[in-house]
């Protein structure tokens, strides 16, 4: 349903609030003693309850809101993970994992809501938001780097990663948010400054974190961009160029030489990062699972929990010493079962058929777009998907790029 002119301004303004304090709430609360001095210690869990439930309470009370299948997904979801406590005794951390799921719902719900007008400004106060959300997590990250390094010295990549932490979160836990952001600012802003500043405080925080995960998603990412527009570039030479062979055997070249740099690049990043396990080179196995700091086996273990209970899942609780898969498909396998699993997927394929037009039309959309596949692409080898920060900024997205669809359609009708 359709709001009402008369509250367009003040949908706008909850939409920009809800994303503003999630930033401020993320980048200055922690229940952590950190190296940084510029945070307010505290549970950040009871400021996001405020946050969260007081637009849904005034979208409520309007009386008129947008609900579509998305939105209702999301609210089934609700639903089933509370099924396993009905046969699952474990219960630690169930709650505070259960939040996650409700934020999910909070921001996809109030950013879907449809506008006629009023989604530049929105568009426009959001990606300002994002940007400085980009530069205050790097400049925390880059900052507690270099205090660290003043009172320790030169520290190994394991100790590194463990002192450095900020208010959101750990190292590899900060990279998951940082490159997505990246993505956003890059692909829409349009002020340089803005833009190249920004960027460039992100590539640094990346670098320091030490993030395979993120360096390999970024160094695919670019290679593809850089393909596409050689590939484009190519097409019109050869289309133009008598000599077809020269411009064909030019093209093989530069892409074997490409894929070559990229090889060599994503091994060296895979050699020097690798948090000091060792590799058996006699197994494909044990070669994969030392690459990926132990992942596979962490994968085999959730998969036997998972057939426990292989329909509604195992719920959100974990016992001391299990820990999430690192893998969010496996996560939802295990958390929610099948029906969990396809709901899950259902909400994502929905709205990318509702988006999948306007990607190439619309900076938005394709900035949006992107930064959402970065988030689900990293959250197949880090924890980052079904946790607070990351869910309220992947559903946000989401939901906006859903309003700002339905908004062009609407206005060209």
């Amino acid at each position: 349903m359709l709001l009402q002119t008369s509250s367009l301004d003040r949908l706008s303004s909850l939409k920009v609030l809800l994303l503003m304090m999630t930033t401020i709430i993320c980048l200055f609360v922690s229940d952590k003693e950190l190296f940084l001095s510029l945070y307010i210690n505290g549970s950040s869990v009871t400021f996001y309850i405020f946050t969260l439930f007081i637009p849904v309470i005034l979208l409520l009370l309007n009386g008129k809101f947008y609900i579509d299948f998305i939105t209702a997904i999301l609210m089934s979801r609700l639903v089933i993970y509370i099924v396993p406590l009905l046969y699952t005794n474990n219960v630690e951390g169930y709650w505070g994992n259960y939040f996650a799921v409700v934020a999910s719902f909070v921001a996809y719900f109030v950013a879907s809501q449809n506008q006629t007008n009023g989604n530049e400004v929105v568009q426009k106060k959001v990606s300002i938001i994002l940007a400085l959300f980009l530069v205050v997590s790097s400049a925390q990250v880059i900052f507690v780097f270099l205090k660290l390094t003043r009172e320790f010295g030169s520290l190994n990549i394991n100790l590194m990663k463990y002192y450095l932490v900020t208010p959101v979160g750990g190292s590899n836990y900060i990279a998951c948010i940082i490159l997505p952001l990246l993505i956003f600012v890059w692909n829409f802003n349009t002020n340089k400054l803005i833009k190249y500043s920004s960027v460039m405080l992100a590539l640094v925080s990346l670098v320091i974190i030490q993030s395979k995960n993120a360096i390999i998603v970024l160094i695919i990412f670019i290679g593809f961009k850089v393909a596409k527009l050689f590939v484009k570039n190519m097409r019109s030479y050869i289309g133009s160029s008598d000599n077809k062979a020269f411009g064909l055997g030019l093209t093989l070249f530069i892409f074997i030489l490409g894929i070559s740099v990229i090889y060599m690049i994503v091994n060296y990043v895979l050699m020097k990062w690798n948090m000091g396990m060792s590799y058996n080179e006699y197994s494909i196995y044990e070669m994969i699972n030392a690459l990926s700091s132990n992942r596979l086996n962490v994968y085999l273990s959730e998969m036997i929990r998972w057939s426990n209970h292989i329909f509604l899942g195992n719920g959100l609780g974990y016992e001391l010493g299990y820990t999430r898969a690192h893998n969010w498909l496996i996560d939802l396998l295990v958390q929610s079962g099948v029906i969990g699993m396809a709901l899950y997927i259902a909400a994502l394929l929905l709205w990318f058929r509702k988006i999948r037009y306007d990607i190439s039309n619309n900076k938005f959309i394709k900035a949006s777009f992107l930064s959402i596949l970065v988030f689900l692409i990293q959250g197949l080898a880090e924890v980052s998907i079904f946790t607070i920060s990351v869910d309220i900024l992947l559903w946000y997205l989401i939901g906006l790029s859903v309003a700002v669809v339905n908004s062009v359609r609407m206005n060209k009708g």
